[in-house]
């Protein structure tokens, strides 16, 4: 069915942008451009 195709679509287009937008972010706070408190 097509509506169960899009939304499998999406959810993996989201996972997908989900991953490239933490590994920015961990980028980000390693570079010193984002603070963030590690450990808690």
């Amino acid at each position: 069915d097509s509506f169960s195709d899009a939304i499998g679509n999406f959810a993996v287009a989201y996972a997908d942008q989900t991953e490239r937008d933490y590994q920015l972010l961990v980028e980000a706070v390693k570079s010193g451009r984002v603070a963030a408190e590690i450990g808690v």
